[in-house]
């Protein structure tokens, strides 16, 4: 005579599933946002003056001639010169 156990059935809790299904749509709708959609907020983020980057390129700034400045010779260096500890032990297998 064979003995018959029957699990039960466990249900589905389908609300769990469908708010997992929306977190991982969501998340890809998100980084379809971040990474592949074209950034149309960054022009009105940006002001008007700034928006042609050409313009800025073409700036030359002659470092010899900022040296060479009156107010770039009278400023004063009020630096003290770093002294390193020296680090560790002569002998680092030397016993204590």
């Amino acid at each position: 005579m064979a003995i018959l156990i029957e699990q039960d059935k466990k249900s589905v809790n389908w609300i769990s599933v469908i708010a997992v299904g929306v977190i991982i749509l969501l998340l890809f709708m998100g980084a379809y946002y971040v990474f592949f959609k074209d950034p149309g907020v960054i022009d009105q983020i940006v002001p008007q003056s700034l928006q042609n980057v050409s313009q800025l390129t073409k700036t030359n700034i002659d470092p010899g001639e900022v040296v060479n400045l009156p107010a770039f010779k009278s400023l004063q260096d009020y630096t003290t010169p770093l002294i390193l500890p020296q680090a560790g032990r002569s002998n680092p297998f030397q016993p204590f």
